[in-house]
Protein backbone atom coordinates (compact mmCIF):
# COMPACT_ATOMS: atom_id res chain seq x y z
CA UNK A 1 0.00 0.00 0.00
CA UNK A 2 1.32 3.45 -0.88
CA UNK A 3 0.11 6.47 1.06
CA UNK A 4 0.92 10.15 1.52
CA UNK A 5 0.80 11.91 4.88
CA UNK A 6 0.82 15.65 4.17
CA UNK A 7 0.73 16.45 7.89
CA UNK A 8 4.01 14.59 8.52
CA UNK A 9 5.30 15.40 4.99
CA UNK A 10 6.10 11.79 4.12
CA UNK A 11 5.20 9.20 1.53
CA UNK A 12 5.07 5.64 2.79
CA UNK A 13 4.93 2.19 1.30
CA UNK A 14 4.20 -1.02 3.15
CA UNK A 15 4.03 -4.62 2.09
CA UNK A 16 2.52 -7.39 4.19
CA UNK A 17 3.06 -11.08 3.71
CA UNK A 18 1.20 -13.55 5.87
CA UNK A 19 3.51 -16.35 4.75
CA UNK A 20 6.70 -14.49 5.73
CA UNK A 21 8.27 -16.19 8.72
CA UNK A 22 10.67 -13.78 10.36
CA UNK A 23 12.22 -15.37 13.45
CA UNK A 24 11.82 -13.37 16.67
CA UNK A 25 14.73 -11.01 17.23
CA UNK A 26 15.73 -10.81 13.57
CA UNK A 27 13.82 -7.51 13.18
CA UNK A 28 16.83 -5.65 14.61
CA UNK A 29 19.30 -6.98 12.04
CA UNK A 30 17.29 -8.00 8.97
CA UNK A 31 18.24 -4.75 7.16
CA UNK A 32 21.98 -5.39 7.56
CA UNK A 33 23.98 -6.83 4.63
CA UNK A 34 24.14 -10.63 4.34
CA UNK A 35 21.65 -11.27 7.17
CA UNK A 36 19.34 -14.18 6.44
CA UNK A 37 17.08 -16.29 8.58
CA UNK A 38 18.68 -19.57 9.61
CA UNK A 39 17.42 -22.53 7.61
CA UNK A 40 15.82 -20.46 4.86
CA UNK A 41 15.58 -22.06 1.46
CA UNK A 42 14.73 -18.87 -0.43
CA UNK A 43 17.25 -17.73 -3.06
CA UNK A 44 19.43 -14.72 -2.35
CA UNK A 45 22.41 -13.64 -0.30
CA UNK A 46 20.79 -11.13 2.04
CA UNK A 47 21.41 -7.86 0.22
CA UNK A 48 17.90 -6.85 -0.87
CA UNK A 49 16.64 -5.32 2.38
CA UNK A 50 20.07 -3.79 3.08
CA UNK A 51 19.90 -2.08 -0.31
CA UNK A 52 16.39 -0.76 0.40
CA UNK A 53 17.65 0.66 3.71
CA UNK A 54 20.64 2.36 2.11
CA UNK A 55 18.50 3.96 -0.61
CA UNK A 56 15.86 5.14 1.89
CA UNK A 57 18.49 6.62 4.23
CA UNK A 58 20.24 8.32 1.30
CA UNK A 59 16.95 10.14 0.72
CA UNK A 60 16.52 10.97 4.45
CA UNK A 61 13.94 8.23 4.89
CA UNK A 62 13.66 5.17 7.06
CA UNK A 63 12.63 1.52 6.89
CA UNK A 64 11.26 -0.98 9.36
CA UNK A 65 9.45 -4.22 9.90
CA UNK A 66 6.68 -5.34 12.19
CA UNK A 67 6.50 -9.09 12.62
CA UNK A 68 4.16 -11.32 14.54
CA UNK A 69 5.46 -14.90 14.84
CA UNK A 70 3.18 -17.28 12.96
CA UNK A 71 1.20 -14.43 11.37
CA UNK A 72 3.66 -12.87 8.94
CA UNK A 73 5.48 -9.58 8.58
CA UNK A 74 4.86 -6.05 7.33
CA UNK A 75 7.83 -4.18 5.87
CA UNK A 76 7.58 -0.41 5.44
CA UNK A 77 9.50 2.49 3.90
CA UNK A 78 8.96 6.18 4.63
CA UNK A 79 10.43 8.96 2.49
CA UNK A 80 10.09 12.71 2.93
CA UNK A 81 7.92 14.52 0.39
CA UNK A 82 9.66 16.96 -1.92
CA UNK A 83 9.27 20.59 -0.91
Amino acid sequence: MVSKDSYRHIASYESSDTSARLPAGLERTVFEPYVRAAGTHQPGIGLGLATVKRIAEAHHGRVGVQSTPGQGATFWVELPLAA
